[in-house]
């Protein structure tokens, strides 16, 4: 791999999945930290509680 690719190449916070550069992404490559919708959101859940949608059963 080289050095070029990868700089346009991020790991997901959320997931862990490689991802990579895109012309869509154009804009907010420097930002980006997700690589899809379900992971930020997913993600965005506070530490000791379930994702939205799920619930506990204790």
């Amino acid at each position: 791999m080289t050095r070029t690719t990868r700089q346009l190449e991020k790991r997901c916070a959320g997931c862990g999945l490689v991802f990579r550069w895109r012309r869509e992404f154009e804009r907010a490559w420097r930002d980006m930290r997700y690589c899809s919708a379900t992971c930020q959101r997913i993600a965005g859940h506070r530490v000791g509680e379930p994702p939205r949608g799920e619930r506990r059963t204790h």
